[in-house]
């Protein structure tokens, strides 16, 4: 682990840098330029350094390198998106199998038409629009109608480019919906979680669907539901019952969900008094400050961090199993439920996406997360390659005097992005993923992308993110102090890699390996957080996680974590564990030489 450092004073510029085979291009010590800008300053150009101040992009015919003629002429001129026969992979209606360059996109106030050409031209062929629409008023029955435009807007200037979408409309997060509009209090825990069990807040938001999908776009002429220029629906954004979030809610909504357990458990065991006798009796303890109320149908619900944990005697465990399988099929009931309203009452021919999260446990609960995503068509994860930051402000503001680690993925291969479990039958998308600045390493991470994206079948990566219409400019984050934006990928180091990147993986000059562990799972042993064979790790998030230590999910006397590097890693719920494989490894991962090569001898990473 490199030490954290002090920030550099922040330069209001950015450093031009050309990278290929991933090799690992650093400014050198204090190097950068500073121009006039929000920050202020002279020009101040360092040996080996200039500024970048490209001429506007005019998409001359006489451009050595314009990738939109790998797009099809509009988005969905051969009609919707589809999954391959096997399930695993996209393909358009006609068979044609489809490759996506994703980004994050928001660029909104901007010159939509010039924006959309631009991303073409650097071989974009799939956008993703994170667009809330949750009310910003009092009435629950309303929605947020510049967000439906902007959604409206983006697809009807991206399918003229032969740009994709992905909607995300959903995010617990900004707490828009309020107990006061008729949804049960979560006492003060926001919305996390609220959506998967709220029978009024689910009504509302499939009220909130239609109100997007089934009134016409006034930019295209035709609602979304039957424009093939959207390809995904993405359910909701970041929110699962098996993360931290959940054991926060209390009130109404603590209420409800523990009667919505309590009915579970008659459907399984006949009674809440059997379900009792078949845990022995085990219940949380008063310290927990939760008790069962079997003659109001409450069953009593443990945190989520006992459910991490495996302690407490076979009646703790077989209650933790419970409670676990509760969760995972509420939320996967959840998710079909809106599912089958999008394709059958919306008329929706889109493909549907659950949700994108982790979990408090990879080891011992992601896989059930991704099973309740299986009620849709398409998996997906959230997942960065971050350093260390600390900052007051380091969920989206780089500050002078910040403090952060700047290392090379390469050089950690185990943090690498795509290094994924796959499940079978289910293509695979990292909704949203960049080399996180202020790391001096991004350059790096394009051709990483493209090139194990390729070898491991991972379907679409969206870089994070993007609101301008063509390159960032420098400058301070939303106008806050002498700050750079973080969550940020049009700069040369990130987006300047994007043509050879999306060129290599759109043609497939990277062959796909085969996989080199199928692993499967039997559902019961999701439910007792039995052990898997290989874990995933969960990467590490600013927001969210204190350190970045101790991330790694290991599992004892399983498989080792690289094999990630050589092929794909998939997975079967419901299947027979004793069928699972596992290729030999040994020539493929030397860890005494800390080498890695892919399966198909055309990939090696020296750690």
């Amino acid at each position: 682990m490199i030490p954290l450092k002090p920030a550099r004073h922040l330069r209001s510029a950015i450093l031009l840098v050309f990278v290929w085979a991933g090799l690992p291009t650093r400014a050198a010590e204090g190097a950068g330029v500073s121009s006039t800008g929000n920050s202020g300053g002279s020009l101040n150009v360092a040996e080996g350094s200039w500024a970048f101040q490209p001429a506007r992009d005019e998409f001359s015919s006489e451009a050595l390198l314009d990738l939109r003629g790998l797009n099809e002429k509009f988005a969905g001129e051969h009609g919707f998106v589809v999954r391959s026969k096997d399930g695993n992979d996209f393909a358009l209606s006609d068979g044609t199998p489809a490759r996506f360059w994703a980004v994050n996109d928001g660029a909104f106030d901007k010159n939509p038409a010039r924006h959309a050409r631009f991303l073409a031209k650097r071989g974009v062929n799939m956008v993703r629009f994170h667009c809330n629409i949750t009310p910003t008023g009092e009435d629950l029955m309303s929605i947020d109608q510049t967000d439906r435009d902007h959604v409206w807007k983006g697809v009807a200037a991206m399918k003229k480019e032969g740009i994709y979408v992905t909607y995300s409309p959903y995010w617990a997060g900004p707490a828009r919906v309020k107990p006061s509009m008729g949804v049960l209090d979560t006492g003060g825990a926001g919305n996390w979680g609220l959506l998967f069990f709220d029978p009024k807040l689910q009504a509302a938001y499939k009220h909130w669907l239609r109100l997007v999908f089934t009134e016409t776009n006034s930019y295209t002429g035709i609602p979304l539901a039957q424009d093939p220029a959207l390809a995904i629906i993405e359910i909701q954004n970041e929110d699962s019952l098996l993360f931290w979030t959940s054991q926060a809610i209390k009130g109404s909504a603590k209420t409800e969900l523990r009667r919505q357990f309590g009915a579970c458990l008659v459907t399984k065991y006949g009674s809440l008094e059997k379900a009792k006798q078949a845990w022995s009796g085990a219940a949380p303890t008063p310290d927990q400050d939760e008790a069962d109320d079997f003659a109001r149908g409450e069953a009593a619900l443990y945190t989520i961090w006992e459910l991490t944990q495996h302690r407490g005697g076979e009646g703790q465990q077989h209650r933790c199993a419970d409670q676990m399988q509760f969760f995972a099929e509420t939320m996967y009931q959840f998710n079909h439920m809106v599912g089958d309203y999008l394709k059958k009452e919306l008329g929706c021919k889109q493909l549907v996406n659950a949700g994108n999260w982790r979990t408090a446990d990879n080891v011992t609960m992601l896989d059930a997360e991704r099973w309740s995503y299986t009620a849709n068509d398409v998996m997906a994860v959230n997942r960065y390659y971050s350093g260390a930051h600390e900052g007051q402000n380091n969920g989206w503001a780089i500050v002078n005097g910040d403090r952060f680690t700047d290392e090379s993925v390469m050089l950690l291969p185990r943090e690498f992005p795509l290094t994924l479990k796959q499940v079978d039958g289910f293509p695979m998308l990292i909704t949203e993923s960049s080399w996180v600045p202020p790391l001096g390493y991004q350059s790096e991470g394009p051709f990483l992308v493209a090139a194990y994206q390729s070898l491991t079948g991972i379907d679409a990566f969206y870089w994070f993110a993007t609101g301008e219409e063509d390159w960032r400019q420098p400058g301070s984050a939303n106008g806050f102090m002498p700050s750079e934006g973080k969550w940020v990928c049009a700069t040369p180091m990130l987006m300047g890699q994007w043509p050879a990147a999306a060129l290599m993986y759109r043609r497939g000059y990277v062959k796909k390996g085969e996989p080199v562990v199928y692993e499967q799972r039997a559902l019961e042993d999701l439910w007792h957080r039995r052990m898997p064979i290989i874990a995933e790790d969960s990467g590490y998030d600013p927001n969210r996680d204190q350190a970045r230590t101790a991330k790694a999910s290991n599992v004892k006397d399983g498989i080792n974590p690289l094999a990630y590097l050589v092929g794909p890693v998939v997975v079967k719920y419901g299947g027979d564990p004793a069928q699972s494989q596992v290729a030999e490894l040994g020539e493929f991962v030397r860890e005494d030489k800390k080498l890695i090569r892919s399966n198909t001898g055309e990939l090696e990473l020296d750690y």
